[in-house]
């Protein structure tokens, strides 16, 4: 936790602002005879926007300790009083207001007088100092051009120009301590941890201040993508757009809130990595204090939008004993089938998802493929277009990376259980050689680790995203990449399905991965796995790996009854951690307590049975359910996941596509379950 990272940071912060802000009351004293200024109001100015800029310098005093206090203080008071010139400036140029003007040139010049006094005219401060001011007004220039009363999309270095830029100031403060402390060699160091610092402050505060800058016509980053993701962007133009509610709803509801804070999370995290050498810890507390609030956002809007979701939707109640019959089955199978088809592009993928790195096209396609493909005996009944996912496999093949294999989609790598989803979806409809399979194998074992467990990357995998270039791998990430290299349970599940489909019979290899699966149950039953929210989707994914796996009888049956005592009495399953049953975590759960259900009805059967009534009376009009957070990204280095998942971010498949395909396996698999208990009863 954050006070045991950094002990007394909130103690230190508030007695350095009271120190720094008697000093103020002194120059405002001094200011105020050549102009009228009101110190007060400038005070609860920098209380209510910038608390801890008040003493900015003494957050980093740590490593530079020949610089006197004295010195540090004339340097703070410098930042505040340009700071306050800056406020001024903005607020002269929208107001038109001379009086703004004036009280602002007061402060430039007091401020400039107290670095003046500290560096002579050949200092290289004023070098540095000039660099700074341009950062700043191009920064604010080119978000004023193209980002105020028009909706103009970013892309997001441009993003990061803007917001470091427009905190390019605060980066003096830092190169006057280097300058004076003679320790040029960590100025570059500093200024890089406070662009990423800022990058994540503007992220985050647009989220704060959205609402105004929607009403005012200021198009933040986070803006602008609920604008050109929801609507047309002529539309939002003027007084006509959609109301405030309507804006909030399509920010929260679409997960891109949560995204945006996910993303300020990641340039925090590289605020603090580039500083893991130094002293500074003050300056790691701050920044770890904004990395903190970020999260507890998150975590409140998944909350709220859980909760709307659940007051919107009413979970239906099902009566015991109801058991769902064939024509029910088959017509819900054949509207999921046709929602699944009707929302296939026309090149032949399926997308969903969307976060900092795009929407998942590759990892969708082969997942969306695997349930329309498999258990195609229990679809005949059902016309599923062979066309269709001909084209997705011709899509898939097309868009194999270059090292082999698939990802999340084109700019994310090749990953393990991408490239498992895809390779079982080309393998069910026989599009692939001899030869593909072999090289995928390859990709798939090259992610195993010494535990025996799969990771989502190889190491070549990543390296190889590094030397490309490619800006979402960034090799200088706090920790590198061991998080998402690690073992994980769902990743190594689904690659032994993988496996087995392709006939692999490198046993050794392969019993490795199931010790592993087997070491990681939970004394209750259950299975954590890393990319997901709840417990659910492990405790299915390791139930299926272990079907039929001689031996693992006792914990399949373990994992089964745990799910039975959390399903909910209306029939319907919660992710094991949260109150709302949901149709993705309701269908997972029936797949697995089928696979541990006996031919002759018993209590997984009935079970099972019940989730399938959950599901039937719970689909949508347009044959697909309702999505609910699901998917989670953890940090690149965060080996915690598994074994201790936080709360972090979940993100929902909002085009249906993720949930549907779900759910849909789960119905195949019941009818098969169903046929053969008739056939057994029969005989």
């Amino acid at each position: 936790m954050i006070h045991e990272d950094y002990r007394g940071g909130s103690e230190y912060l508030d007695r350095l602002k009271r120190m720094c802000t008697a000093d103020l009351e002194d120059l405002f004293r001094d200011l105020s005879r050549r102009v009228p200024i009101s110190f007060d109001s400038y005070l609860k100015r920098i209380e209510r926007e910038n608390q801890f800029y008040t003493c900015f310098p003494f957050l980093f005093s740590a490593d530079f300790p020949t610089v006197s206090d004295d010195d540090i203080r004339k340097i703070a008071l410098s930042g505040n009083l340009y700071f306050r010139y800056l406020i001024d400036l903005d607020e002269a140029v929208d107001s038109g207001r001379t009086g703004h003007l004036l009280s602002g040139h007061v402060l430039h010049e007091a401020a400039l007088d107290l670095l003046r006094a500290l560096f002579d005219g050949g200092s290289p401060f004023w070098t540095q100092f000039e660099r700074y001011r341009s950062e700043f007004i191009n920064a604010v220039m080119t978000e004023r051009r193209r980002h105020f009363e028009t909706p103009e999309s970013y892309d997001i270095d441009e993003m990061e120009t803007i917001a470091a830029g427009k905190a390019a100031y605060s980066k003096s403060a830092t190169a006057a301590l280097s300058i004076l402390g003679k320790q040029d060699q960590i100025t570059g160091i500093l200024s890089r941890s406070q662009d990423h610092f800022h990058i994540g402050a503007q992220l985050y505060d647009d989220l704060l201040d959205w609402k105004d800058d929607y009403r005012e016509h200021r198009y933040s980053y986070l803006l602008t993508r609920v604008i050109h993701e929801h609507y047309k962007a002529g539309a939002i133009v003027g007084k006509d757009g959609p109301p405030v509610e309507e804006i909030g709803r399509a920010m929260y509801f679409s997960g891109i809130a949560n995204e945006t804070l996910e993303l300020a999370g990641c340039y925090f995290g590289r605020a603090l990595a580039d500083v893991d050498n130094l002293k500074c810890d003050q300056w790691k507390y701050a920044v770890r204090s904004r990395e903190l609030e970020c999260e507890q956002l998150a975590t409140d809007i998944s909350k709220l939008v859980q909760r709307e979701f659940r007051i919107a939707r009413p979970m239906v109640s099902v009566a015991a004993g109801i058991v769902p019959d064939r024509p029910a089955i088959l017509e819900s199978i054949r509207r999921a089938v046709s929602f699944i088809l009707s929302a296939q592009t026309s090149d032949g993928n399926w997308s969903d998802f969307s976060i900092a790195v795009g929407s998942g096209t590759e990892w969708v396609t082969g997942y969306v493929g695997c349930a329309l493909s498999s258990d195609r005996a229990e679809l005949l009944e059902i016309p599923v277009d062979t066309g269709c996912l001909l084209k997705a496999c011709t899509w898939l093949r097309e868009h194999k990376h270059r090292n082999g294999g698939w990802g999340f989609n084109r700019e994310s790598g090749v990953d393990a259980d991408s490239t498992a989803n895809a390779f079982i979806f080309l393998k069910n409809e026989e599009q692939l050689t001899d030869s593909d399979g072999e090289d995928i194998v390859r990709i798939l074992l090259a992610c195993q680790c010494e535990d025996g467990g799969i990771g989502t990357y190889s190491d070549e995998s990543i390296a190889l995203e590094i030397d490309s270039h490619n800006p979402f791998f960034d090799k200088i990430s706090r920790g590198g990449y061991r998080g998402w290299r690690s073992s994980d349970t769902q990743v190594t599940a689904n690659v032994l399905r993988a496996l087995k489909r392709s006939g692999h019979q490198e046993s050794c290899r392969m019993e490795k991965a199931i010790r592993f699966i087997i070491d990681k149950q939970h004394q209750e039953g259950y299975w954590n796995s890393y990319w997901s929210n709840g417990k659910t989707l492990g405790t299915s994914s390791c139930i299926e790996a272990l079907e039929g796996v001689a031996g693992a009888e006792e914990y399949v049956r373990k994992a089964a009854g745990w799910l039975i005592g959390r399903q909910g009495k209306d029939g319907g399953w919660t992710d094991g951690s949260g109150p709302v049953e949901t149709p993705f975590d309701t269908a997972l759960s029936v797949t697995a307590v089928l696979a541990a259900a006996q031919p002759s009805h018993d209590e997984a059967a009935d079970s099972g049975t019940r989730g399938i009534v959950w599901l039937l009376r719970n689909q949508l009009d347009d044959g697909s359910w309702e999505s609910f957070p699901v998917m989670k990204a953890p940090m690149q280095w965060d080996e915690t996941q598994l074994d201790n998942p936080q709360s972090g971010l979940a993100v929902a498949d909002l085009n249906r596509l993720f949930t549907t395909a779900t759910v849909l396996r789960s119905l195949t698999k019941y009818f098969r379950f169903a046929i053969e208990n008739r056939s057994a009863a029969s005989s």
